[in-house]
Order: C-alpha cells, then sequence, then structure tokens
C-alpha cells in the first residue's frame, strides 16, 4: 500500500512552494504540489486546506480573492515606516497601530520574535500581559492596547518625530531611521479598489487591504514610504488600527449596526428591543468610567503632600445622552428579556461591571417610566448578586415584586435564594408563578429535595419534635430531610453558584484542558464533567468563595457541613472491598486512613485493588463523594501522590487526571518513541567500513546488511539495519536515539561518510498519513491453524517467564519475583495483576498463570 504524504512533510513541502512565489491560488498550489510527488490521499483538495490551516505549514495566510500566501515570502525586503512617540522612546517599545499592523502576525514564525542584532521583539496586550510590563518597570496604563515590547536600550538616541523602518529580513526585523520617499501615483487607486474587494461595501481589516496589495506589486513597500496611517488620514480614508473603508464611510455606526445585529441574535429580541439594550450598554460604560475616575482618585494626597480632597464624581445622568432616545431605551426594560439582556451585555461573565450597573439603575429610577421600574430593580438585585451580597440583592428582588408580583426574573432568583435557605416548597410555589417548565433545572432540583408529609402522625397530633404543639403548626409542611440527604443539594446549589456567577470563565478553560484529547467531547459537555467542577470548587478556590458569599443564606447546618468540605483533601485511595449498588471501603494512600463511602452509582464502576484520585467528604453520619472518581493506573501512582503533596493549581491538576484519554504514545521495545528514521551515505571506502560493520554488528548471511541486536524480555530485538549498496550505506532505526547511535558508531569508522538523504517521520504522522490512503480489498483470513495456535500459546509462555525477570516501571523498577518476595512490594504487584484483563484468547497473558509462578 501506498502511503500518502505525512502532515509536516505537506506543512513543509508549501513553505517550500510559496517561499519561491508566497501567493497562489489554491488549485495552483494544489497542482505545483502533485507535480512535485507529494501524496495527498483521497481528498486531496481536504487535505490541502487541514495543512494550511494547521501550524506545519507556518504563516500562510488566506488573502481576500481566495489566494493564499506564505508571509515571510510576501513582506520578505520591504519596510513599512512609523513615527515614534515620546512614550514609546522613553520605554522601548512600538505600538501595533495601522503602520505596524501588516507584520504583526510575523512574530508567529519564530524567526521575527527578535530583532536582526540577536534581541528580543515580544507583543504585549493591555490587560493580559501587565506582569511583564510592572516586571519592566513600565507603566502599565500608559501602554496602548497592543505594542511590541523591545529590549532596554533600543531605542536609545532616538525621539519623538523621527522616522523609524521596519524592514522584514529572512534571520529577523532591521529597525533604523529611514528617509520616506513618495508613494506611488496610483496608490490611492489601488487601495481603494482592495479596500472594496475585501470588505464587499463594509470595512475591511487593514493588514488584509495591504496584504493584497503588496501579492499584485512586488515593488510596494521595498522602499520606504510614509508611514500607513498618514498615507490614510492625508486621503480621507476612514480607520482605526484594525479597519479601514473608504473616505465617507460611517465607521462607528457601521459598528453600531453590527452590535445590535449581535445582541438580537444571542438574545432573541427584536431590533428595536436590541437597540435600546445598546444603548443602556453605552450607559453602563459611561458610568463605569465615572466609577473607573473615583478609583483612580482614591488616594486623597497627590505628590505634593497637600491636603486632600474629595474627587468630583457625578451620578450618570440621562441628560447626558439624548434624552428622548435614553427614555424610548428605558421603556423596553418593561420586558424582562430586555432586562436580562442588559445583565448579560453589562456584566458578561465577571464583576467588572456590576459596580456601574447598580449605579447605574439606581439613578434612572427616578426618572424611568414607571413600568420598567421593575426592571432597575432588578438590574440592581443582580448587580448585588454578582458582586457577593446575596442578602441585599434579595431585599432588592422582593422590591421588585412589590412593583410587579409577577416579574418573573425576580421570582426566579427569589426561587434560587429559597433553594440556598433549603425551603424547597417556597422555591416551587416561586417558580410556579413564574410558570417554569417542568424540566428547569431549578424544578428538578427542588423536586427532588422537597420533603415528604409524615403520614404517621395526625395533623391535631403533638408534633414529632416535641415542641408540644400540634403537627400542623409545627413541622407540617415545614419537614427537613437529614443532612446526608441534604448533602448532594449543598453541592449543587455550590454548582449552581459557579455556572451563574463571575466563575464562568474559569469553567471553560479547564473544560478546555478536560477536553484535549477528546474530539467527541464539545466544550459546553467538559464544563458539566463532575471533575472539572470538583476541582474549580476546590482547589479553585469556588466552594469557599461560595460560603462567603451564599453562606448568610445556608441553615446552619448547611454551612458547617461546607466548612468541614474545605478541610477535605483530594487524595489517592486504593478500593479495598466493594457493596455493589450501596457503596465501598477505600484506603488513602497519602495517610493510610480507611473510610467508608456510602456511593451508590460509583460503588458499581469500581472493584477490587483499583486506584482512584477523589475527593471523599463528611455529610450527616456518611462519607460520601460528590466530585466524581478518577480512575489511577498503578504507575501513574507516585508522580500524583508528588503532585498532590505540592497542592497543584486546579489546570495542573486537570491536565494530570485528563492524560488518560490521551492517544497512546508508540514506543518501542526499549521504551522510544517510535520515529521511522532513514538516511543514505556515501562511503569512499567500502570494503573498510564493510569489515568494520562485520565486527560490530551481525550480518544478514552473505548480503551486505547488517543488523543491531538488543535483548529484550529474554528475547532478540532488532534495533537497526545498515545496507551496503556499492558507495551508498542506507541505515534504518525506529528511534531517533536508536538512529543517532548507529551513525555515531558509522562516522567512527568512516569519519569521511558524507550524508545524501535523511528523513525522521513520527510513527503517529505516518499513521494519520495511512488513514488517507484508499481503501484496501478486503483478503479473507486463512483458516485457523492448530499449529500456529501452538506456536503463539508457546511463544507467550516463555514471554510470561522472562516477564518474571524483568524490570517492570509500575513496580517502582523492581522485578516481578522482587516484588512478590518485598513485603513493601508485594500489594503493588496484586494491584498490577488485577489491572489485566483475564486471559480470554490466544496471544494474552494469563494473570493466573502468573500469580501461580508468583506463588500469590
Amino acid at each position: 500500500m501506498r502511503i500518502p504524504t505525512t502532515l509536516p512533510e505537506i506543512g513543509a513541502a508549501i513553505r517550500e512552494v510559496l517561499g519561491d512565489q508566497a501567493t497562489m491560488s489554491r488549485e495552483g498550489l494544489l497542482a505545483e504540489l502533485q507535480r512535485r510527488g507529494f501524496d495527498l490521499g483521497v481528498d486531496p483538495a481536504d487535505m490541502l486546506e487541514e495543512a494550511l490551516e494547521s501550524d506545519e505549514a507556518g504563516v500562510v495566510l488566506p488573502l481576500a480573492d481566495e489566494r493564499v500566501t506564505y508571509l515571510p515570502a510576501l513582506l520578505d525586503g520591504r519596510t513599512f515606516t512609523h513615527r515614534l512617540t515620546a512614550p514609546e522612546v522613553a520605554h522601548g517599545y512600538l505600538q501595533l497601530g495601522a503602520d505596524l499592523r501588516p507584520l504583526e502576525a510575523l512574530t508567529e514564525d519564530p524567526r521575527y520574535e527578535r530583532l536582526r542584532d540577536g534581541s528580543p521583539v515580544i507583543e504585549v496586550l493591555a490587560g493580559m500581559d501587565d506582569e511583564l510590563l510592572r516586571e519592566r518597570g513600565l507603566p502599565v496604563d500608559a501602554i496602548p492596547d497592543a505594542v511590541w515590547l523591545l529590549a532596554p536600550g533600543a531605542l536609545r538616541g532616538r525621539a519623538g518625530g523621527d522616522l523609524v523602518g521596519v524592514a522584514v529580513r529572512p534571520d529577523g526585523f532591521e529597525l533604523g531611521l529611514v528617509t520616506s520617499t513618495q508613494p506611488p501615483a496610483d496608490l490611492v487607486e489601488r487601495l481603494t479598489a482592495a479596500i472594496a474587494r475585501a470588505g464587499h461595501d463594509e470595512p475591511a481589516m487593514l493588514d488584509d487591504v495591504v496584504w493584497e496589495l503588496c501579492a499584485d506589486d512586488q515593488t510596494l513597500f521595498t522602499t520606504p514610504l510614509p508611514p500607513l496611517r498618514e498615507l490614510l488620514d492625508e486621503h480621507l480614508f476612514v480607520h482605526d488600527d484594525d479597519q479601514v473603508a473608504a473616505p465617507g464611510f460611517d465607521l462607528p455606526g457601521w459598528r453600531a449596526e453590527r452590535q445590535r445585529e449581535h445582541i438580537q441574535r444571542i438574545h432573541g429580541i427584536d431590533g428595536d428591543a436590541a437597540l435600546a439594550v445598546l444603548v443602556l450598554k453605552r450607559l453602563h460604560e459611561n458610568a463605569g468610567e465615572l466609577l473607573q475616575l473615583a478609583s483612580d482618585m482614591a488616594d486623597p494626597f497627590d505628590a505634593a503632600g497637600q491636603e486632600p480632597h474629595e474627587p468630583e464624581v457625578r451620578e450618570p445622568q440621562a441628560e447626558d445622552d439624548d434624552g428622548e432616545v435614553v427614555h424610548a431605551a428605558l421603556e423596553f426594560l418593561a420586558e424582562p428579556g430586555v432586562a436580562e439582556a442588559v445583565a448579560a451585555e453589562a456584566m458578561g461573565t465577571g464583576r467588572a461591571g456590576a459596580a456601574a450597573l447598580g449605579m447605574l439603575a439606581e439613578s434612572l429610577e427616578a426618572r424611568a417610566p414607571r413600568r420598567a421600574r421593575p426592571g432597575l430593580r432588578w438590574l440592581r438585585g443582580k448587580a448585588l448578586d454578582r458582586l457577593g451580597d446575596a442578602l441585599q440583592a434579595e431585599d432588592a428582588y422582593h422590591s421588585v415584586l412589590a412593583l410587579d408580583p409577577e416579574w418573573p426574573p425576580a421570582l426566579f432568583d427569589l426561587a434560587r435564594i429559597a433553594s440556598d435557605r433549603g425551603d424547597a416548597g417556597r422555591g416551587l410555589a416561586l417558580l410556579r408563578r413564574a410558570d417554569a417548565r417542568p424540566d428547569d433545572e431549578l424544578v428538578v432540583l427542588l423536586q427532588h429535595f422537597r420533603p415528604v408529609e409524615r403520614t404517621d402522625i395526625g395533623r391535631n397530633e403533638p408534633c414529632w419534635c416535641g415542641s408540644g404543639r400540634k403537627y400542623k403548626v409545627c413541622h407540617r409542611n415545614r419537614e427537613q430531610l437529614p443532612l446526608a440527604e441534604r448533602a448532594a443539594w449543598l453541592y449543587q446549589k455550590s454548582g449552581m453558584y459557579v455556572s451563574d456567577g463571575p466563575w464562568r470563565g474559569d469553567v471553560l478553560d479547564l473544560a478546555a484542558v478536560r477536553s484535549r484529547y477528546r474530539a467527541d467531547v464539545p466544550l459546553w459537555q467538559a464544563t458539566q464533567d463532575p471533575t472539572v467542577m470538583d476541582v474549580l470548587l476546590f482547589e479553585g478556590g469556588a466552594f469557599e468563595a461560595f460560603l462567603g458569599e451564599r453562606g448568610p443564606l445556608l441553615p446552619d447546618d448547611e454551612r458547617l457541613l461546607g466548612e468541614q468540605w474545605l478541610l477535605a483533601e483530594r487524595s489517592l485511595y486504593e478500593i479495598e472491598d466493594v457493596t455493589p449498588g450501596s457503596g465501598f471501603r477505600a484506603r488513602d494512600l497519602r495517610t493510610g486512613d480507611r473510610v467508608d463511602v456510602r456511593e451508590r452509582a460509583g460503588s458499581t464502576a469500581v472493584r477490587k485493588h483499583m486506584l482512584v484520585c477523589a475527593r471523599f467528604v463528611p455529610a450527616g453520619e456518611t462519607i460520601q463523594c460528590f466530585g466524581g472518581m478518577e480512575p489511577v493506573q498503578l504507575h501513574e501512582r507516585d508522580a500524583l501522590l508528588d503532585l498532590l503533596d505540592r497542592e497543584p493549581e486546579p489546570q495542573a491538576l486537570v491536565e494530570f487526571l485528563s492524560a488518560r484519554f490521551a492517544p497512546p504514545e508508540l514506543r518501542n521495545t526499549e521504551g522510544d518513541p517510535m520515529v521511522q528514521c532513514e538516511a543514505t551515505l556515501r562511503s569512499a571506502e567500502q570494503d573498510e567500513l564493510a569489515e568494520a560493520l562485520d565486527e560490530t554488528y551481525e550480518r544478514d548471511g552473505a548480503e551486505p546488511r547488517w543488523h543491531d541486536f538488543v535483548r529484550m524480555h529474554g528475547m532478540q530485538r532488532v534495533r537497526g539495519i545498515i545496507t551496503l549498496d556499492g558507495a551508498e550505506v542506507t541505515v534504518e532505526a525506529n528511534s531517533e536515539r536508536r538512529f543517532d547511535l548507529i551513525l555515531d558508531v558509522l562516522r567512527a569508522m568512516d569519519p569521511e561518510l558524507q550524508v545524501l538523504r535523511e528523513t525522521r517521520q513520527p510513527v503517529a504522522d505516518v499513521l494519520e498519513a495511512m488513514e488517507r490512503a484508499p481503501a484496501q480489498p478486503a483478503v479473507p483470513s486463512p483458516p485457523a491453524d492448530p499449529r500456529l495456535a501452538a506456536a503463539l500459546e508457546q511463544f507467550i509462555r516463555q514471554h510470561e517467564q522472562a516477564w518474571l525477570d524483568e524490570s517492570i516501571p509500575a513496580l517502582s523498577g523492581a522485578t516481578p519475583r522482587e516484588a512478590a518476595a518485598d513485603p513493601s512490594r508485594r500489594e503493588d504487584l496484586v494491584r498490577l495483576l488485577a489491572s489485566f484483563p483475564p486471559a480470554g484468547g490466544p496471544g494474552q497473558m494469563g494473570p493466573d498463570r502468573l500469580r501461580a509462578a508468583l506463588s500469590l
């Protein structure tokens, strides 16, 4: 079977082809690759797209006219100019504005993470790389959104207003003072046409436009021209740092319309309502700016030591904007869906916008239409909720119902508060008023934990609690489930807190780690993974925050239980005994303590001697598990124990526990990653080389072929093959370590050896390429041969005997015989054998035979 070209080889070929021509159509590129003999498999066009989108191809980007370009080749030799500002000179950076935007993507290539003198070029984004700025002693607030941070002193001797050029060279950027020349006379005409093609009557990305101009003119920017920003301003093009449009285009209006369409689409509201949300969002942004100003002026003393003063901060006023527009927008807050959209747009998934939203809602209520006031009060409640003040939020929600007893969002939020308080009956009553669906998450939760009225006591009989009052006035309709039953409710409450609060971004980060190796699990589904949620709650600190913010709502015994949970550490356990459908006994491998865990569902998924990573927590008189149990292989035990002892960050822990989903790494018998390596060398001393090979390796009969053998598991294995054909020497091996060892030996034999060809292909790449090969006709299996089965059985028995004396990593390097004789290691051996599948057919080791051989 012919194996198609591997993805790394296709990527290298794309770089080679486009390195010569810079820009090509997809059809032309595919034809050229095939002309050069590269096999892209059964669907070449799809494979080309996959290769273009992969990292293997390098910085290959699509142009607006469907061509593709290799950016290092396209921009090689071109210079883009920029006029320095005083802050840039003082702090050693270049702003990534319109002038240098066409070069930004080049830094994805390691060659362009530096200047030609070797000094670094580091892309820094405001708000994301603040720590790096502080390390350099730079004022975070003074740095624009995106900059290239240069080495200290890189701009020494320069001044604000100097014109510098950034030239693209094969080995990095070249930075220096330049003098600009006049641009081509038709550049404005070409710019206008390129914007029209790229933007289709809308703004175009500035870098797309410049790249297309460069693809059509190999001489453009090869001599320094005025900075792009100055060229665009001079000819009245509308632009910012990212986009450019024809003169006269209403860029702010276009963006507002796109925002309105986005709000309408994701919140499911009509166009007028979406416009109202956009107006209120702008008011919220103004309120946020006022709060930021107040924060910036919070230090009452200035540097000169003057008397303290109060910053003059005023509340946002409706008069700050068009009063009629604001009044019309407020009218839409009578619709609950609009109020919910405003909350989502203003606060997102964090806390940053909550204070400004609360201030805005409170300041607008007095002059809002009466029908809009429930929405404003609810927004204030949501802001308080997001800021962690649950009791004040509860008061705000009640004030909503004072204006409109059937306002659905407030009913839902009060139902959730009732759930936190442990009052399932009240929560369900509120949800019925809100017309909640029967399958609503909160309805299902409260139905599950709603206590059942006792039938063994009459309504007028003394209450069971001993209060002396009748049951109907004491505990009837106020029954409470035992704490062991409510523990799961407490855990669900904390999960709702995470899902509806400022932790959603953290959930997504951990879910991305969890689903990295699972193409069948979408990101949203991974957010529901028990391990993701539990690690965020405890290692991530979300449960402690939950107790701090929602704790005042919880029943006293649940709050105390939650505080106990904070003391329970995640650990590695060995399952010692299982009662399916009821629970199991487990031993903590970190402390030696044994616990009896009540776990109905989980008890059917574990078996004796199994290792699991879990957090077992008290729940009334029981021990329970709510965050899932991760199976752990014996050879991972020590590494996991070490990780747990170091109190890992959430991401590191989820990454370790998710490694079991990674595709298996193919290794040879010596444990090296499998890489198909082949080299062809030329020797001028064939006879002497053949004699040296005879002395070092084992010749294959009379053929000029030699094998490098190694003995593993009691059997002789081929490490590599050397073939001599005239003056050419071919070396083959299945790992880079083996390959390099043989090459070193050959060079010692013949220092004048010349390498003609060399390839190193990871087996995983070869297997991926094989999946793209045409399907082969099925070959019927030969009939069973008793002699073959007997030979296979004999081979397995020999392998088992050899295995007994092999060093096993899962036994810390001991052999099975040594572990069986060592009381401190015998349990590890028992666990290892328990993990073996039972022998079910030819070619499988038999764990029972191994136990018998080891007297276990």
